[in-house]
């Protein structure tokens, strides 16, 4: 049976950047086919999964149940959400792998995995298109943003529906500081159906537009979902750890979850759960030598 949106137009895949079902399927008729519980992000409760005991892990996401664990040294892992380890210590081109996300697209449609799209924290800025199996990477192209116009540091969050990709980054080349407010954080918006090809091979996608608002405090593990960039923000520094829903268009805050055990927030990711037709959030934090602690994070329902 062919499935339609709500404008009447042919869906073929009816998943996410996630791999999770749409938030909305339709069919001809405009009847809802599919649509999960809606959540209040401001009513959440947190619980642990397990501590892998290895140090020096970065951004990361899931997909179908496995973790895609990203380390600084240009290295894989891949877990189960339950803590089983599946593989260690591929070679990955991914830098210190701040973010990683996801794509809808596959390399070959005979992949277990979709393209992971990840951001190496470097200046200028760069997206690391990788296809990805349980043994092996391959880096299918290189993304190049400048950085007059995405900013220092910036790491992606890819609107895959609309093919547009955010980065957001720094003014100024600090991540830590206002710099005497100066600093300000950079939100650039990319075209990704229109790209540039430059002298070294990497592609440069259209740019649309830019802002700045107020400065964000160490940013890492951006994902896009439910209409919001999410930001993991926080350092082992003693201070609170927080994740911000930032609204797209004008930087604005929409949500804000705090995390007050002073423990790293390297990424998150969001896992639809089939038995509670709702979403929850994965989170994972750098505890020095102790490891990457994972946690899930449930919301309530929207009333």
């Amino acid at each position: 049976m062919a499935l339609y949106d709500v404008n009447g137009n042919q869906i073929n895949d009816v998943y996410d950047v996630l791999g999770n079902p749409l938030n909305s399927v339709y069919d001809v008729n405009g009847n809802a086919i599919f649509a999960p519980l809606p959540l209040d992000y401001s009513s959440y409760t947190t619980t642990d999964l397990f501590t892998y005991a290895a140090n020096g892990f970065d951004g990361f996401d899931v997909y179908d149940g496995v973790i895609a664990q990203l380390r600084a040294d240009n290295q894989l892992y891949l877990f189960g959400i339950d803590g089983t380890t599946i593989a260690t210590a591929i070679t990955a081109t991914s830098g210190h792998g701040d973010s990683a996300s996801f794509a809808k697209e596959r390399y070959y449609p005979t992949d277990e995995f979709p393209l992971l799209y990840i951001t190496p924290d470097t200046s200028p800025s760069k997206v690391y298109v990788t296809r990805i199996t349980r043994s092996s990477t391959m880096l299918t192209k290189t993304l190049l943003f400048p950085t007059d116009k995405a900013g220092y540091y910036a790491a992606a969050a890819y609107d895959e529906k609309h093919q547009i990709m955010y980065m957001v980054g720094y003014l100024e080349q600090n991540y830590q500081t206002d710099d005497g407010g100066n600093n300000k954080t950079v939100v650039s918006k990319w075209d990704m159906t229109n790209l540039t090809q430059n002298q070294d091979g990497s592609y440069t996608p259209t740019f649309i537009s830019r802002y700045f608002r107020d400065f964000i405090f160490v940013m890492q593990g951006l994902q896009w979902f439910d209409g919001y960039i999410w930001i993991a923000s926080g350092y082992n520094n003693g201070g609170n750890q927080y994740i911000y829903a930032m609204n797209p268009t004008d930087g604005t805050i929409e949500h804000t979850i705090l995390l007050d055990d002073h423990i790293e927030i390297e990424g998150l990711a969001w896992i639809y759960d089939e038995t509670e037709n709702k979403y929850w959030m994965l989170i994972g934090q750098q505890n020095g030598s102790a490891g990457i602690n994972y946690s899930r994070i449930d919301f309530a329902t929207a009333t």
